[in-house]
């Protein structure tokens, strides 16, 4: 299954396919992984004035977001009137700066077509560490 994807702004105008995850894919979202981790170890401490919540959004992009698109999408045709190129070797620093709206059309482009990549409601309630979902004990005891 492929899904086309089509961004225009006044920087971009691109049309790239995303499509579903082969072994190759998989081995090379592992690779990305990684890559993206080496970078993001260079730059998180410099991010001091940013909450821990900002800073997980940041590195979910750069360990996540960025190898699951970058793993399967190809064809990549940028239109002549872009003044900003995107193709199949952008960096996971190049990757954080595109527009928000291409970024959110790319990743629900990257699940529709695989699906199984698409973070559960349960993963998205995870108590933060410290936390617990179960009732006290002692709640009744006041």
């Amino acid at each position: 299954m492929n899904k086309q994807v089509t961004y225009k702004d006044s920087e971009y105008d691109v049309t790239f396919v995303v499509h579903s995850c082969n072994i190759r894919d998989g081995l090379t979202m592992s690779l990305l992984e990684r890559k993206a981790q080496e970078t993001a170890k260079g730059f998180v401490s410099l991010l001091t004035e940013a909450s821990s919540a900002e800073i997980a959004v940041l590195l979910w992009a750069y360990q996540h977001m960025y190898p699951m698109c970058m793993a399967v999408s190809h064809s990549f045709v940028n239109g002549p009137d872009a003044t900003k190129i995107l193709n199949s070797r952008l960096t996971p620093e190049e990757f954080v700066d595109l527009p928000m709206e291409l970024g959110s059309d790319w990743l629900e482009a990257v699940y529709e077509v695989n699906p199984q990549w698409r973070p559960s409601a349960e993963d998205e309630e995870e108590p933060e560490p410290g936390e617990s979902q179960e009732p006290s004990e002692n709640a009744s005891d006041s």
